[in-house]
């Protein structure tokens, strides 16, 4: 999975499974620094 805080998510395959978009949005929410940032999410390079 990748990660990033542009305004749209590149860099990574077009693709995500349910497991690893779950897991980054359980990530983002036990990160405080992350409040008020819009995350992109893509699947793995």
């Amino acid at each position: 999975m990748h990660i990033d805080f542009e305004a749209d998510a590149t860099g990574g395959a077009m693709r995500l499974s349910r497991a690893d978009y779950a897991m980054a949005l359980l990530d983002t929410v036990e990160d405080p620094g992350l409040i008020g940032k819009a995350l992109g999410i893509c699947g793995p390079k």
